[in-house]
């Protein structure tokens, strides 16, 4: 039942009453003359929240609230992105505000402010006042008042407590078993033990500790979820205490106040290629590694994989430019995004020079001619010339460089002959050596003939 009625000046005043609880207990006890400063300045405040449209709920009544001010006592209230004052009551609270008194909130994003009550506290800020001292020189008959004990409507606590529990099995709202946490006593409530259930099995995922072992926990102890090896926890939701997260991953729950239930969500790790991106000259076997039970499907050809993929299953050899994607899947948990790591192996030709005589005039110089045929840069440490005759030629230079995705450079290093060589086959090798420490070697010809006449020209 949703009542809409006036409230007139004395009706703020009232309500001021409800609320002071709260601002006594942050500012401590002041003067009699310091308070009635006070209610003048929150009277104003509240007047500002368009009181004259407020909705009141009445004891016993259930209320699903969107967007409006308000003001419960001793019902249930469903509240939807407005502003809900609660005396006594059972509040189910969704991106609104809360002025709670003694009664019971489900908080799902909102900010709460409570006094005495009981909080379910989900994503939301709580400002939990506990018990309310009480202030000397303040008139709180006109609080108790609007405040509808259940005497005045002729339904006692204990039908209060069934309609909230009659909402909550209807689906509404779940929150743990406030009823149960209603019937302990004030210094078992603070202590616990309290049942965390776990939502799922997630032995798979995480490793649990500072749970006993029926899953219980002391309302000073401390939860400590681990997330295994390959796995990243995304979400953690608990209807009892707090749940945080540290820089590295790992999900603390506590400040347990109630029996509850824990939630977590996980995401794979995307799995590891070895080696790395990097540009190659030998052979490579390539290992794809994930979380422990999980399945890898990858692809070779540059392509997003998806579980129609191959699916990994040993080590496997590559010999030319390739791009290795992979991913990682399994129950329970949300596939990985891609990996992927890019290997380049270069394409360079040897070199043969035509054959001169004796007392020839030098050659031209000829490029080695350096190709990158994959998708990633091609790292050239340093270039030598090792072996044979490698005297007997001249090399531009042996510094390194790089070649971009697709291209060529044919202008870098070059190669000639010395001058003055005696007849003969001369023979080197021009080795290049690469960002990972691979070589790649090309060969390098020449010939000097004893007569003009077998000379190629």
């Amino acid at each position: 039942m949703k009542l809409r009625k006036l409230l007139s000046a004395a009706l703020c005043a009232a309500l001021l009453a409800c609320l002071l609880p709260a601002a006594a207990y942050a500012d401590g006890v002041k003067s009699i003359t310091e308070k009635e400063q006070d209610e003048t300045a929150a009277a104003e405040d509240i007047s500002a929240l368009a009181l004259d449209e407020a909705v009141v709920n009445p004891a016993g009544e259930t209320l699903y609230n969107d967007g409006d001010i308000v003001f419960n006592n001793y019902g249930t209230v469903y509240n939807n992105g407005g502003i809900v004052f609660n005396n006594g009551g059972t509040v189910f609270n969704n991106s609104g505000t809360v002025y709670n008194n003694g009664g019971i909130v489900y908080n799902n994003g909102a900010l709460v402010y409570n006094n005495a009550g009981t909080v379910f506290n989900n994503d939301g800020s709580v400002e939990d006042n506990a018990a309310a001292p009480e202030i000397s020189g303040t008139d709180d008959s006109a609080a108790d008042d609007k405040a509808v004990p259940a005497s005045a409507t002729g339904k006692d606590e204990a039908a209060a407590e069934d309609k909230a529990d009659d909402t909550k099995n209807d689906g509404k709202k779940a929150a743990g078993d406030s009823k149960s946490a209603g019937e302990k006593s004030a210094d078992e409530k603070n202590s616990g033990p309290y049942k965390i259930t776990l939502s799922a099995d997630y032995s798979a995922f995480a490793d649990i500790t500072g749970l006993d072992s029926d899953s219980s926990i002391d309302a000073d102890a401390e939860c400590v979820i681990t997330p295994k090896e390959g796995v990243i926890i995304t979400d953690a939701v608990t209807t009892s205490g707090a749940c945080s997260m540290d820089e590295n991953g790992t999900v603390t729950l506590s400040k347990a106040d109630r029996d509850g239930k824990l939630t977590l969500k996980f995401r794979l790790a995307v799995p590891v290629i070895s080696p790395g991106s990097d540009s190659y000259g030998d052979d490579r076997l390539i290992t794809l590694s994930a979380a422990e039970g999980a399945d890898i499907y990858y692809t070779t050809d540059g392509s997003t994989p998806t579980e129609k993929s191959d699916k990994y299953k040993e080590p496997f050899e590559i010999d030319s430019s390739v791009i290795v994607k992979a991913i990682a899947v399994m129950d329970g948990a949300r596939t990985s995004e891609t990996a992927e790591e890019s290997y380049v192996y270069p394409a360079i030709p040897d070199v043969e020079f035509d054959t001169v005589a004796v007392g020839y005039r030098q050659p031209d110089a000829k490029p080695l001619v350096v190709k990158n045929t994959g998708l990633g840069e091609l790292v050239i440490e340093s270039v030598a010339l090792e072996g044979g005759d490698s005297s007997s030629f001249i090399l531009s230079t042996t510094d390194g460089g790089t070649v971009a995705t697709g291209q060529s450079d044919n202008k870098t290093w070059t190669v000639v002959p010395k001058k003055g060589l005696a007849a003969g086959e001369y023979e080197t090798e021009a080795v290049f050596t690469l960002s990972s420490g691979d070589k790649v070697s090309v060969d390098i010809d020449f010939k000097v003939s004893k007569t003009a006449a077998k000379a190629k020209t």
